[in-house]
């Protein structure tokens, strides 16, 4: 099996000092035979240089300890070992610094044999210390001893000449103690005597160490090493007298539980009644007991474990109540900042009560009197809120495993609605957020939930509250009511062309598909039929389907309007007609599919299926329409009160994903007439909520990063900004008009001279053509002429001839 990180570190940790002690162990048992052989003629023995060296060892700098131990052996320290372990003695030892203590202390006991009596010496003085001081002085000691406890211990398993019975008089100084405070200060000592020396010294591998040793068989082998082996008889005598100190412990561990017991009910009394301890010497006496009492149990619950030993604590309660009441602590503080947890908590609660029925009933019970003691006291300290509505989500998500009765929580909300005020509105739309679908829903709580939802909607009318705690309420009561069910009529039977186009829209279409989905519609054969069954298809996805298959829906429509552009314009009517049904109705149960039928008119316009000028008719249609003349106020408030901010939505949701097109050179004098508008509009409202406020800086910043619009502060100023750009909107029209009836009329004259310059060119072509036939007609007449006497003179010459003959 995998074993986790922190038993790996733990065994590695162990295993590391164990393997230090072992090889220490065998240098100092080999010192005795070694002290003749040792030659002083080679050390230093300079004063200047000791000095220094002394100097460099009682400063004790982390990153010198390894010179120091490097250069121990090139100094004579004969006349200067009490010092040293005097020093050594007075030192703070702790769990890092053990590993170079140990090997300075082994060096210096392999070379002077008369060290390791002077150190032991100021060791056990240190420990036997019972000087009567403060009791901040007196925990000072108490660590003190520890230390030297653990030193003492360490120097007696790594093979100094400490004996047996000097470790455990030691040890027995510290576990005799029987009075409270000296118990409380000694037993860390005695924890970690369990914790480190259990097998080197009486050879216990302690419970959980040997299962994890048992169980996982990667682990480093801690228990493989060969220690000074020790008489059973002794151990078994100490353990006998770790087992009376356990039974002490238990006795003290009682007594704590008892005083925890007392300051607990007078620490809720005092909150029940004054709602804050104000007795500073109460609270840090609860706290101090507490903790006490936990650093106790844990340090017990260890030295038994270490030592397997066992032991039994009886509290007077029964053991499972217990257990299941600290359950029922622990799930109440269980990440409490994230009340997303509640819905899992109250289900495995749910759960385990059908196996003990106690829990559930510790925890109602647990639940209603903390809400009961925060909902009366401190009501208009905020700090308290969010246990509250913490608490009420318990109760709600109880009710619906059905942990809780039903009347309990309208109890609380006949409560609630009764003493009706702003501080209670939260804890109202706490209940009716997570529980009022399920008690409209239920039969045994329809017909009183149902009354005191008229009972608050009926004072709803008549309280001035703030604008934000209004639509809170509203959309609370809104939403815990499900909207009426049509009646089911029988399905119709679908013609297998409508089934196949179910199909493709439906199943089949996805980003990897769309080509192929696109290349069987082109193949089909369109009628009238087809066309409407597969308007209805494509609506149906649009208005239940996410972002991406609005997406897929515009780019079939792209698509179909160049196969069959009459589809495209009935699903454009209908996508403009459900938005203006939408603005009409306005219910809050179609806010979603009035967002999708948007975001599909923005991504038509991406697939150039609109025109931008079709896009931003479509934004002023959603700021503009219901604030027409001819409407009265009263209609112009419901269409689109003051309080309405769904429409700032509708706007930033078809803006953004177009919002690169707008940007554009082109499109940039348009928007940001457009956002001048809007932002006028934004202003009108009374109260825009955070969330609605991020997305319109969102919007804003995306389109126009100048931060112009941050120096409009109220609807005046925006009023007068909207009156200013149309007036020069209207100006640039009138000029544009002025230059084309101009350059019409240019037109126009150019005509008119190109049509008498025609006509001109037309009389000189007709006198030229006249000139021209009146000299063809004389050559011609000539030609005649000639023909005739050339005729005549032929004729006159035959004839001439004949009367010659």
């Amino acid at each position: 099996m995998d074993v986790s990180e922190e038993i790996l570190k733990l065994f590695q940790e162990k295993y590391v000092i164990k393997a230090l002690r072992l090889d220490l162990k065998s240098q100092n048992i080999r010192a005795k035979d070694n002290y003749s052989n040792i030659n002083f003629g080679n050390r230093t023995s300079k004063l200047t240089l000791v000095q220094r060296f002394l100097n460099k060892l009682k400063t004790s700098n982390p990153k010198d300890r390894d010179s120091i131990l490097n250069e121990i052996d090139n100094y004579h320290l004969q006349n200067y070992i009490n010092d040293i372990s005097n020093f050594i003695s007075d030192q703070t030892v702790t769990d890092n610094d053990i590993p170079y203590f140990m090997q300075l202390c082994s060096k210096l006991h392999q070379t002077y044999e008369e060290f390791a009596g002077t150190l032991i010496t100021n060791i056990t003085r240190q420990i036997k210390t019972n000087i009567k001081l403060k009791e901040k002085d007196d925990k000072i000691i108490s660590i003190k001893r520890r230390e030297m406890m653990r030193f003492l211990c360490e120097l007696f398993v790594i093979g100094f000449p400490v004996s047996f019975e000097k470790v455990m008089e030691c040890l027995r100084e510290i576990i005799s103690q029987k009075d409270s405070k000296s118990i409380l200060l000694n037993v860390q000592t005695a924890l970690m005597f369990s914790t480190q020396f259990a097998f080197e010294i009486f050879g216990k591998r302690g419970f959980k160490l040997g299962y994890y040793h048992e169980k996982y068989e990667n682990l480093p082998n801690i228990f493989n090493f060969d220690y000074q082996i020790i008489p059973q008889e002794k151990i078994l005598k100490i353990l006998q007298s770790m087992q009376q100190y356990i039974y002490r412990l238990t006795e003290q561990l009682k007594q704590l539980y008892e005083q925890k017991q007392v300051l607990s009910e007078k620490v809720k009394k005092i909150l029940e009644e004054e709602g804050e301890i104000f007795e500073k010497d109460v609270e840090l006496q609860y706290n101090r007991t507490i903790k006490n009492y936990k650093q106790l149990f844990e340090a017990l619950s260890t030295i038994a474990d270490c030592l397997e030993l066992e032991f039994c604590v009886d509290f007077g309660e029964n053991e499972a109540e217990i257990k299941q009441k600290k359950l029922v602590r622990d799930i109440l503080e269980y990440r409490k900042e994230y009340n997303l947890m509640v819905p899992q908590l109250c289900r495995f609660v749910a759960v385990v009560s059908k196996y003990f029925k106690d829990l559930a009933d510790f925890l109602v019970d647990k639940v209603i009197k903390d809400f009961n003691i925060y909902k009366e006291k401190n009501r208009q300290d905020f700090s308290f809120r969010d246990k509250k509505i913490r608490y009420l989500k318990y109760l709600c998500e109880l009710v619906k495993f059905k942990v809780v009765d039903l009347g309990k929580i309208l109890d609380i909300l006949k409560s609630l609605i009764d003493d009706f005020s702003t501080q209670q509105i939260d804890l109202v739309c706490a209940i009716l957020d997570n529980c009022g679908r399920f008690l409209y829903k239920c039969n045994e709580s329809r017909f009183r939930y149902c009354g005191l939802l008229d009972n608050l909607q009926w004072k709803l009318q008549k309280a001035n509250l703030p604008t934000n705690k209004l639509i809170q309420l509203e959309n609370s009561i809104n939403l815990s009511k499900p909207s009426k069910k049509r009646q089911i009529k029988a399905p119709k039977e679908e013609t297998e062309e409508q089934k196949f186009i179910n199909y493709l829209i439906f199943y089949v279409l996805n980003i990897q598909n769309f080509k192929q989905v696109t290349e069987v519609l082109s193949n089909m054969n369109w009628n009238e039929q087809l066309e409407q069954y597969c308007f209805k298809a494509i609506m149906k996805k649009m208005t239940k389907g996410k972002v991406d298959q609005i997406q897929l829906c515009a780019g079939v429509i792209s698509f179909l309007n160049k196969l069959r552009p009459s589809i495209t314009i009935k699903i454009v009517d209908e996508l403009i007609e459900r938005t203006i049904f939408g603005m009409e109705t306005n219910q809050v149960q179609e806010q979603q599919k009035r967002i999708n039928v948007i975001r599909l008119l923005s991504e038509l316009y991406i697939f150039n299926v609109l025109e931008i000028d079709f896009i931003f008719t479509v934004l002023y249609m959603i700021l503009n329409f219901g604030h027409e003349d001819f409407r009265d106020i009263e209609e112009q408030q419901r269409i689109d009160g003051e309080e309405d901010l769904f429409r700032i939505s509708m706007v930033c949701n078809m803006i953004e994903p177009i919002q690169d097109y707008l940007r554009k050179k082109k499109n940039f004098q348009t928007t940001l007439k457009f956002l001048v508008n809007f932002h006028k509009y934004i202003l009108s409202k009374k109260y825009v909520p955070i969330d609605i406020e991020f997305m319109i800086l969102d919007t804003f910043d995306t389109l126009d990063d100048s931060q112009r619009f941050t120096k409009i502060k109220n609807f005046e100023q925006a009023s007068e900004l909207v009156i200013k750009v149309n007036s020069e909107q209207n100006q640039k029209e009138k000029q544009k008009i002025l230059l084309v009836n101009m350059l019409v009329l240019l037109e126009k004259q150019k005509k008119i001279y190109n049509k008498n310059k025609n006509k001109n060119k037309s009389k000189n072509k007709n006198v030229n053509n006249n000139m021209i036939k009146n000299r063809l007609k004389k050559l011609i007449k000539k030609k005649k002429e000639k023909i005739q006497f050339f005729k005549h003179k032929q004729n006159y010459l035959k004839e001439n001839l004949k009367i010659q003959q």
